[in-house]
């Protein structure tokens, strides 16, 4: 069970998951050092094979494909004209509240998800 996020480590190891469009229904990954993309400032893995229909799929570090690690990003975007996948550094992003909520709190029956600092 992936744990809370973490601040991205860039140069380290880090291992995304996700079901590409073209490959359905095949859980695919890719394993690669986390770089970064100048153009729209989010975190860049370089050589990511992952496509439409993988977003959201969760980027760990340290990580493997069984889906152990911390999550760090998510499967967010990448160019049709070339390989690798971007994401947001969920650590530096209001993200990483209703990360540690999800896991804090993992019922089927969730209903409405609770604004960060507020009570519930």
């Amino acid at each position: 069970v992936p744990t809370s996020s973490v601040d991205a480590t860039h140069g380290a190891a880090t291992d995304a998951i996700g079901y590409s469009y073209a490959d359905d229904p095949n859980l695919m990954y890719c394993s690669e050092g986390l770089g970064s993309e100048g153009t729209y400032g989010s975190l860049w893995l370089d050589s990511c094979g992952l496509s439409g229909g993988a977003s959201g799929g969760p980027w760990l570090q340290p990580g493997d494909q069984l889906g152990s690690g911390s999550i760090m990003s998510v499967n967010s975007w990448g160019y049709t004209s070339q390989p690798g996948m971007g994401g947001p550094n969920l650590h530096t992003s209001s993200a990483l509240c209703l990360v540690d909520n999800a896991i804090a709190d993992p019922s089927e029956d969730r209903g409405l998800v609770q604004p960060c600092g507020q009570p519930s």
